[in-house]
């Protein structure tokens, strides 16, 4: 699998995860975040975070991304023929828009708290530019070096913003950002789309899998075309949350990102209870 490692030409552990994660045909992944509601708080759509889970899983999606207690009390009351469709990735780092320094992410989390929860993987967000920079780069230090330690892979998610937070898309900056993240160990990385010249350039430069953002709530057919551009350039992945459980069909949403990202945007889309099931509680 490209990009995955191996040793003595055994998958090691964690190539065995990633490749949990990134299982579509191509090795591409469709991951779902849901950690919004800590630096967020109320947000439309994850008012019952199963119910986006289980949605999640019916509709083919890769992996989740979210906090140890939303998102471990959701995995438990669902149970495992479900979430095992799932690859399990806990979000270590965190801040809330309610801090003077909404864009200082530290470690809430740790590796060992994820192994014992379970997960595939972990991520940390790095917020490029601002005060606090070299600081959440260390944090990252530590966790890509505990992480390695027990063969758990590490999703950065890679911004460049300003001390209010207002995400920063100049092309050199956010390349910048990703090179960053992969210098310091990251094996996966998640950025916003800054246009399909930039992710190129970034694909052909990051020794690593990128996955993009999906960004706020869009029209429909904006969001899809932003999706097939960044696959189109090289990206490895989606990560979209908004313009999926705010949707007001995401089951529809989730089967024409599965469609485009395995190759057959002409596929059936599929509509049904489940895939409303957020929505109509």
């Amino acid at each position: 699998m490209d990009g995955i490692a191996h040793e003595e030409g055994r998958m090691t552990g964690k190539a065995r995860r990633l490749h949990r994660l990134f299982r579509l045909p191509g090795s591409r992944a469709l991951v779902i975040p849901i950690d919004h509601v800590v630096s967020m708080g109320a947000v439309d759509g994850l008012d019952d975070l199963s119910a986006v889970v289980r949605c999640a899983a019916e509709g083919g999606a890769t992996a989740v991304i979210g906090h140890r207690g939303g998102l471990g009390q959701a995995f438990d009351r669902l149970g495992m023929p479900l979430v095992e469709r799932l690859a399990l990735v806990l979000q270590l780092s965190g801040a809330t828009n309610l801090s003077p320094e909404p864009t200082r992410h530290r470690l809430i989390c740790s590796v060992d708290e994820a192994v014992r929860s379970g997960a595939d993987a972990v991520s940390v967000q790095v917020n490029f530019g601002c005060r606090r920079e070299t600081e959440m780069l260390g944090g990252l230090a530590r966790v890509v070096r505990d992480a390695e330690r027990v063969c758990l892979p590490v999703i950065v998610m890679a911004y460049v913003r300003d001390e209010r937070g207002t995400i920063d898309l100049t092309p050199e900056r956010v390349v910048h950002a990703a090179r960053v993240a992969a210098e310091l160990g990251a094996d996966a990385i998640k950025v916003p789309f800054a246009g399909a010249e930039t992710i190129d350039w970034m694909t052909r430069i990051v020794p690593a899998p990128v996955l993009v953002a999906g960004g706020g709530k869009d029209n429909h057919a904006t969001f899809m075309a932003v999706c097939r551009e960044a696959l189109a350039a090289g990206a490895r992945g989606l990560c979209v949350g908004r313009n999926v459980f705010q949707s007001s069909d995401p089951m529809a949403v989730l089967a024409d990102l599965h469609a485009m990202l395995c190759g057959d945007e002409a596929g059936t889309r599929v509509t049904s209870a489940v895939g409303r099931c957020w929505k109509d509680a």
